[in-house]
């Protein structure tokens, strides 16, 4: 509901935002609503629907706060065992404030937390400030909502570091060849009316780098320039070269190789969702043989939510009272091990793996069996080759002593 709301309140911005017939550009005053807006009905409006959406993210951020915000902070304001035996007054007021610290980071790395927060902040902004808050807002709902645009965000912040460093290094060739520019074509760097963009070389290497990633040319922006001039020529062709068509390439495959990862992993992701059975990672094509096929194995044989219930169950249940699979189950869980699950392993299938496994050691003693006769077979040539050979020579000794 609140993302159809932050959508109203943008088209209404966009059909209604405006300047008085009277009112001129330089005296306009961009923070008046009644300024921007041709009609105060529609400032009124806009400033309504801005009202219900600024309390449902406040609704939600509370919500948010409750929920999520009251474990996390429970959760870092553990005090260690030994925090009362400690005598001074400052190590546990710097205990304290670094749990408090801990807790906000901890709150702030919260995926949940910090987008309702960002949502209720602009929701607040746009009623009390100005509307164009609303933007942001729906902006934030939009990639909310959207699989695909996040993977679009990732695409850029997942291999930042990479990008990061590309972007240095090619605005330092930008800058090596400013310097190049500064030299020799500083006085080129002029507008039409003959006005000096090159007058110092910060100023040259901002120009050479807006203007030639803008235009793809850096050429374009020098004036007087003569072709026949070898120099200008070469400089113009690094340029285009190295900035434009290698770095600027780098940077787009990048962004472009890592989309096409984050799409292949949520292609994949939706394939082990949909064929894959949670609990014991079997795939569904396992399962067509059997009674109700793998819908019913996945919603009656291992239900994944009956096994959420059972560690919710052991969880908050006394450990006095755990029976023996329940205190077994519970210090596997405490050791972080998995063991537990039935991996690769379904009731529904044992008597099939059971036949696979015999048909397995039927083949196994088959090919044994074979080997075996095989080594026998070529021992027995072996004999029969050495007979043939001792026969063939018991012949030749024969015929020399007639």
């Amino acid at each position: 509901c609140a993302d159809w709301l932050a959508l109203i309140i943008n088209i209404m911005m966009l059909l209604g935002y405006r300047l008085p017939h009277d009112a001129r550009i330089d005296s306009y005053d961009a923070n008046d609503w009644a300024d921007r807006l041709n009609e105060r009905n529609v400032f009124f409006a806009i400033w309504g629907v801005g009202l219900a959406l600024a309390i449902l993210e406040a609704l939600r951020f509370a919500a948010t706060v409750v929920s999520r915000g009251y474990l996390i902070v429970i959760n870092n304001l553990v005090v260690p065992k030994d925090a009362t035996n400690r005598k001074s007054v400052f190590a546990a007021t710097w205990l304290r404030l670094h749990l408090y610290f801990m807790s906000g980071y901890h709150l702030l790395q919260d995926r949940s937390f910090t987008l309702d927060l960002s949502l209720c902040a602009f929701g607040i902004l746009g009623l009390t400030v100005t509307p164009f808050f609303f933007a942001i807002n729906l902006l934030i709902h939009m990639m909310e909502s959207s699989i695909d645009l996040q993977n679009v965000l990732r695409s850029v912040t997942q291999n930042g570091r990479s990008l990061a460093i590309t972007a240095i290094f090619g605005v330092f060739l930008v800058y090596l060849m400013s310097i190049w520019a500064f030299i020799s074509f500083r006085d080129h760097y002029v507008t039409e009316d003959g006005h000096s963009l090159c007058k110092s070389l910060l100023q040259c290497a901002i120009i050479t780098l807006s203007s030639g990633l803008r235009k793809g040319d850096v050429g374009d922006q020098l004036q007087n320039t003569e072709w026949g001039d070898p120099e200008f020529i070469v400089f113009e062709l690094i340029y285009f070269a190295l900035i434009i068509t290698i770095m600027l390439n780098v940077i787009f495959g990048i962004i472009i190789d890592t989309f096409g990862e984050l799409r292949q992993e949520k292609v994949d992701t939706e394939n082990d969702i949909q064929n894959r059975c949670f609990i014991c990672s079997l795939e569904r094509f396992s399962f067509e043989r059997q009674p109700g096929g793998f819908e019913k194995h996945i919603k009656e044989h291992y239900n994944m939510w009956e096994y959420l219930y059972f560690l919710v169950h052991i969880n908050t249940k006394n450990e006095n009272d755990f029976t023996g699979p329940e205190s077994y189950v519970k210090k596997l869980v405490n050791q972080g091990e998995i063991t537990w699950f039935p991996v690769n392993k379904a009731i529904v299938l044992l008597d099939e793996m059971k036949r696979e496994e015999e048909a397995q050691m039927h083949v196994q003693k088959t090919v044994d069996t074979i080997l075996e006769r095989t080594e026998e077979l070529v021992k027995l040539s072996a004999a029969v080759a050495k007979l043939q050979q001792w026969a063939e020579s018991f012949g030749e000794n024969n015929q020399r002593d007639l």
